[in-house]
């Protein structure tokens, strides 16, 4: 699903992120446009500045460095903004909720943090080097986080959690972080991919096709319906998409 950017009044915008987080790159106007990155953000937001804004996510991730950016732009604006999480917000998706000034979260959504992870190839002096790069970038993960911690629980606290790939109910991230937690909401939308190790059963159900068939697990995604048409195309298109990321760091 794309992300869809709606002006409700003059003083209100909403921002609906349901695809992956990817870098400002040329293939997005050829691609319709379904990835959530910077340049669709700022644009949102662009003669914006003193507008209430909320963020409706439903993401597994993506690309760090544009999760960072997104942040980075939510925390900047003038007006109030609010995150709101309404199925799954991982990874990269994670980074974008905490630039916000409050995150809503409903019991039945779920919240995942881990290591950035990368591609490398050569000899093991670039390995070496590709490690403290990811060390050094999961610093700047667990600084966004660390403003909306809750005051009994350290960096390392959160580093250690981000090394155990921890994911979260609504309950259970209001432990850590200063999050508002609600009532139960129906979840609806698809989320496209998601790039973790240890997935919960109970969350893999959130993994659905267009006729909102619920996969029980992320194996079936690839097998049921192979051979309808549509599915085809849907599975070319996320190849291509793939393949451009394959050089990026991804978190």
């Amino acid at each position: 699903m794309p992300i869809m950017i709606q002006n409700k009044s003059e003083n209100d915008v909403e921002i609906i992120v349901s695809g992956d987080i990817t870098s400002d790159c040329d293939w997005h106007e050829w691609y319709n446009n379904e990835d959530t990155y910077p340049k669709k953000i700022r644009e949102a937001l662009k003669n914006k500045n003193d507008s209430n804004v909320v963020v409706r996510i439903n993401s597994g991730g993506g690309d760090v460095f544009s999760g960072f950016a997104i942040h980075n732009i939510l925390k900047s604006h003038k007006g109030s903004t609010k995150a709101i999480i309404e199925g799954l917000c991982a990874s990269s998706a994670s980074i974008i909720a905490f630039g916000c000034d409050e995150i809503e979260m409903p019991k039945n959504t779920f919240l995942m943090i881990h290591k950035p992870s990368s591609f490398c190839a050569g000899d093991s002096t670039d390995f070496r080097k590709m490690a403290d790069t990811l060390d050094t970038i999961q610093k700047g993960i667990v600084e966004s986080y660390t403003h909306k911690k809750n005051e009994n629980i350290t960096d390392e606290v959160i580093s250690e959690m981000i090394d155990n790939e921890t994911w979260f109910t609504g309950d259970e991230a209001k432990e850590y972080f200063q999050i508002n937690v609600v009532d139960k909401i129906e979840i609806a939308n698809c989320v496209e991919s998601i790039n973790a190790k240890h997935i919960p059963q109970n969350v893999k159900k959130i993994f659905v096709n267009k006729d909102n068939r619920v996969f029980e697990n992320l194996e079936d995604k690839n097998i049921i319906d192979k051979d309808n048409v549509t599915n085809k195309e849907h599975m070319e298109k996320l190849n291509i998409i793939n393949n451009t990321l394959i050089d990026a760091i991804l978190l």
